[in-house]
């Protein structure tokens, strides 16, 4: 059996103090907590009490001071059991499988289904392969509009095949509405699968109480915006071209050699506008004014210049939505 010196020692060594020790340390202090040297008189006193050479350092016996005090226990904390390994195989497969049967499945109930935190429930998804997808906020088509649009497509690629350069001298223009609800989120609809499904969420043309503006972008710049203070209609509409439109034509020398382009629908609404939160409606106005004044032209430029390609999709869709990247 080994002497109990060396019993001390190797505690010592591992820096692991019994509670007989921790005690002893305690009481030391406490009798000399009013000395100048206390700590020199604590380390003093263990080297007496156990014969030996070492002591526990200054760090050791204000942490097993502390200890008592805070705790009020000498006591080592019981470590919490490990948890249970959860990022399995089988684990997996059950996952996997639940999200193949509704693919629309969140992952908060995908945890409570399965008894799994939800942490690993992200992690198990990944491992899964499986991606993330979410729908296409795009705008309301009728059934009447997948005609008219399959006949554009095919009269303007005609037209561009003639002249090459008319894709240049076209102006885009269009209105689009805004409100202070700001969009619908897609941020929670979501569909997990091998594939994107290519979903669309269908929006209606205008919201009540919103800000109309108007825009028209040519491969030279850009026209607008202007704010419509009434429901847009054609006495609305006129004022706009005869008091702005056609003023800003003549301003950049384009009078007469562009043609114009004009719709009945809105654009879509532009989540940017809506990055911060608007209290009114001047400031949804200042907000669509900022973010149609930061367009880059080389940007303006490329987006018309990519009409010809864009309507080729729109063919192979017959008519119907194209998302455009």
């Amino acid at each position: 059996m080994a002497p109990r010196r060396e019993q001390v020692r190797k505690s010592a060594a591992q820096d692991q103090y019994d509670l007989q020790h921790r005690l002893f340390i305690y009481q030391s202090y406490l009798r000399n907590r009013h000395q100048k040297y206390v700590i020199t008189l604590v380390r003093r006193a263990y080297r007496s009490q156990y014969h030996c050479n070492f002591a526990p350092c200054r760090k050791t016996i204000i942490n097993i001071v502390n200890k008592l005090e805070k705790d009020g226990t000498l006591l080592n904390r019981k470590k919490p059991p490990a948890e249970k390994k959860t990022r399995t195989w089988e684990n997996l497969q059950k996952v996997t499988r639940l999200l193949m049967h509704d693919p629309e499945k969140s992952t908060r109930r995908l945890a409570f289904e399965t008894g799994i935190a939800k942490t690993t429930v992200q992690r198990l998804i990944k491992d899964s392969g499986l991606r993330v997808t979410r729908p296409t906020r795009v705008q309301q088509l009728k059934p009447e509009d997948y005609p008219k649009r399959v006949q554009f497509s095919n009269e303007m690629i005609v037209h561009f095949g003639a002249d090459v350069n008319l894709v240049n001298n076209i102006m885009w223009t269009d209105e689009a509405s805004f409100d202070l609800s700001g969009t619908i989120s897609t941020r929670n609809a979501i569909w997990y699968g091998y594939s994107n499904p290519k979903r669309y969420i269908e929006k209606q043309i205008k919201p009540q109480n919103s800000v109309s503006v108007w825009c028209g972008i040519w491969s030279g710049g850009i026209i607008g915006s202007y704010f419509f203070e009434s429901t847009v209609d054609g006495k609305a509409y006129l004022k706009m071209l005869q008091e702005f439109a056609i003023p800003s034509l003549q301003q950049h020398n384009v009078m007469g050699a562009i043609y114009w382009q004009q719709d009945g629908a809105p654009a879509h609404w532009a989540k940017i506008v809506f990055a911060k939160a608007m209290k009114s409606n001047e400031d949804l106005k200042a907000a669509i004014k900022f973010q149609i004044e930061s367009l880059c032209p080389k940007e303006i430029t490329r987006a018309c210049q990519s009409v010809y390609s864009r309507l080729k999709r729109c063919l192979e869709n017959d008519g119907g939505h194209i998302v455009y990247k």
